[in-house]
């Protein structure tokens, strides 16, 4: 109880802002996905380190957990500020009455991080879009999306997406040695590899137009985490197996890409997002998609430049 109380006295002083988002609940017992972002990695995962590694000594598994406690803290403090940020835009009502409930009650690192990211995204919006940005405006379809704004005379729909590549970091003794640059020829199975990670964001991704409303102009922004090279594999996901290695400013979409579906026609775009050390969101590459019933315009693509670097 004592390493409870303790977290939430250096939540309360370090991250007040965070904390002013957590119901009274939460404030008495942090969640779950709290407590594992501010903990040291459990024992099972530090086993299977020692089981992958059995040259690491306990002294050097004890500085990896002593790491990991430490820049779940320091990526938390950075947090608050972007949050800070967003109250001052939307104002603390809107922003405590979109956030509260998924805050008191996240259940994983990953929903925090996932949150993270989603706020991340409102606050660089809310740079660029005079009015603030609308939270979460409903979808029309029994869904919402995360975030609507205005920018350069348009009405946008923006969704944050996380998603990350654990193929690099998996210390499971069976994962395959290689993962595969292109799909299998249909009837046959690869061996000793594992499936393209281009696979994997098109199963995660194929139904996100679902919380857009429709005939809109919309972005998804996608923030992956990989050792790999991401703008690739999304890139192959969007547009097909063989646009691994095209320049995403004259990229070729073939049928196997998720914007030749007709499902997604009702996307516009697509941006790589990434959240720099200070917090700052950037978005390095931005696809149209080429078959959109409404396309990204231009002054809105040119709008969002700045966030390029």
């Amino acid at each position: 109880m004592g390493g409870e109380d303790h977290l939430k006295s250096w939540l309360e002083d370090n991250c007040p802002n965070l904390w002013s988002l957590l119901n009274e609940q939460a404030r008495k017992v942090l969640p779950q996905g709290l407590r594992e972002y501010l903990s040291p990695p459990s024992a099972l995962y530090l086993d299977q380190i020692r089981e992958k590694f059995p040259e690491f000594d306990q002294e050097y598994l004890d500085q990896i957990a002593e790491s990991r406690a430490a820049q779940g803290k320091e990526n938390l403090v950075l947090a608050d500020q972007p949050i800070k940020e967003l109250i001052a835009s939307c104002g603390s009502k809107t922003v405590g009455d979109t956030y509260r409930r998924d805050l008191s009650g996240v259940g994983s690192e990953k929903q925090l991080a996932e949150l993270l990211c989603e706020i991340t995204l409102c606050v660089a919006i809310s740079k660029l879009s005079t009015p603030p940005p609308h939270l979460r405006p409903p979808s029309g379809k029994g869904t919402y999306c995360d975030v609507s704004f205005q920018l350069a005379g348009s009405t946008v729909y923006g969704e944050a997406k996380r998603y990350e590549d654990t193929w690099f970091s998996d210390l499971d003794p069976k994962r395959p040695d290689k993962r595969s640059l292109v799909k299998a020829s249909p009837g046959t199975k690869p061996q000793g590899s594992t499936r393209p990670r281009a696979m994997d964001l098109v199963s995660k991704l194929r139904d996100v137009p679902r919380q857009f409303p429709q005939k809109t102009v919309n972005l998804i922004f996608i923030f992956h985490s990989s050792i790999g090279d991401s703008h690739r594999y999304l890139q192959q996901a969007l547009f097909g197996d063989g646009a691994f290695f095209d320049d995403p400013a004259n990229v070729n979409l073939t049928d196997d890409g998720l914007f030749a579906t007709e499902e997604w026609r009702a996307i516009s775009g697509c941006c790589l997002s990434r959240v720099l050390p200070d917090s700052a969101l950037v978005c390095p590459v931005i696809w149209g998609n080429p078959r959109a019933f409404v396309p990204l315009p231009a002054a809105v693509r040119a709008a969002l430049d700045c966030l390029k670097s």
